[in-house]
């Protein structure tokens, strides 16, 4: 067994305060062999094994806030049920926390911004940059671990230094309860046969949804801009919309 899923386990077990020990146990093995299956689908579908293990553990989210997020949510459950009738029982309870008033807010918080970052990620927003987005877009890439890239807009702004073009991306894990949104987005810009540097980036969002804008400056007037996204087998680019009719002074 993984001792990285091992240790895992154990960071989510020390923050549950009412198992007994045999049920940390369960709960700890059953963690693992989640993490283990994740691991092996992934190398199934061409990751390094090492990085496909790294993943499954990532897909996982905090172990903290997992942990604690239990604790406060079902206190005794661990004495009542074994593991595999608590996975039950959480479930059915995460479905009443939508029709219970006041129960599991943080969690249904969480959950409504990843849905709303997959029907209208465009209404989170400038996100701080005052950069009103011109123009829309819906392009979404299905990442490693569970997470899904949308370009959702762009709009462009004549500085005094030139023209920068602001990227509007959001990131959400497909399990809207998940408590991860997947690694930091390892995106790289260019124009024509140039590399742009990235420059500020402004970020919302909670958990299992993280919205990112990128500024991308000196710019020439009617400049093309593409986003090349390359981490370990993934590849992909996207030219994106600039419309130079409609510049934010």
């Amino acid at each position: 067994m993984d001792q990285r899923f091992d240790r895992y386990g154990q960071a989510v077990c020390q923050y549950i305060r009412h198992a007994t020990g045999r049920e940390k146990q369960a709960i700890q093995a059953e963690l693992s062999a989640h993490m283990e299956d994740h691991a092996q689908a992934l190398a199934d579908a061409g990751y390094p094994k090492t990085y496909a293990r790294q993943l499954a553990v990532e897909a996982m989210g905090d172990p903290e806030e997992i942990g604690r997020e239990l604790d406060r949510a079902y206190p005794r459950i661990w004495l009542v049920f074994p593991w595999a009738a608590a996975v039950v029982v959480v479930a059915l309870a995460l479905l009443l926390a939508f029709i219970l008033p006041g129960s599991l807010t943080a969690m249904q918080e969480a959950v409504q911004t990843n849905l709303q970052a997959r029907s209208d990620p465009a209404s989170r927003g400038d996100l701080g940059t005052s950069a009103p987005l011109t123009t829309p877009m819906d392009r979404c890439f299905s990442l490693p671990g569970g997470t899904v890239l949308v370009f959702y807009g762009t709009s462009l702004v004549q500085e005094e230094t030139g023209y920068t073009a602001y990227v509007y991306t959001v990131r959400y894990h497909q399990n809207p309860l998940s408590l991860y949104c997947g690694s930091e987005t390892p995106l790289t810009f260019s124009s024509g046969e140039q590399t742009l540097p990235e420059g500020q980036v402004w970020q919302d969002g909670w958990r299992s949804t993280c919205y990112q804008c990128y500024a991308i400056g000196n710019l020439s007037p009617g400049a093309s801009l593409t986003a090349r996204y390359d981490y370990f087998g993934t590849v992909f680019s996207l030219e994106l919309p600039l419309n130079w009719e409609e510049v934010t002074p």
